[in-house]
């Protein structure tokens, strides 16, 4: 049986493999997008560094850090929920992307609020 902080560090890898994701789709922004898009690199740069930094920690993991990791997501999810006026419409590849990167954001947040409902059994 796999253990909560082993959960918790898959979970944490996987948040950092999504960040990863949409660097890529920010990244090569040219034009009038690019300030929309550096600050929201700026963003995702921060969330990636802070799931690495809980993946370096050896500490077991608590009821508290996953409410962080869910509040962490949550913000920028929050933060980014209406980007679709800053992406360019012209590529709607760009766009159901970034829907998909939020969609399974929010699926791992779910999956973070179930391991720590285990863990308060």
């Amino acid at each position: 049986m796999v253990n909560a902080t082993e959960k918790y560090k898959a979970l944490l890898q996987e948040a950092t493999q999504l960040f990863d994701a949409l660097l890529a789709l920010y990244l090569p922004d040219k034009g009038a997008e690019q300030d929309f898009a550096a600050r929201t690199v700026l963003d995702i740069q921060s969330k990636r560094t802070a799931m690495l930094e809980r993946l370096a920690r050896a500490e077991p993991v608590s009821t508290a850090m996953t409410a962080t990791l869910i509040q962490v997501i949550g913000h920028y999810l929050d933060g980014h929920w209406d980007d679709y006026r800053e992406i360019p419409t012209a590529n709607p590849a760009k766009f159901a992307r970034r829907e998909q990167l939020h969609a399974d954001l929010e699926a791992l947040v779910n999956r973070v609020a179930q391991l720590q409902v285990e863990m308060k059994k």
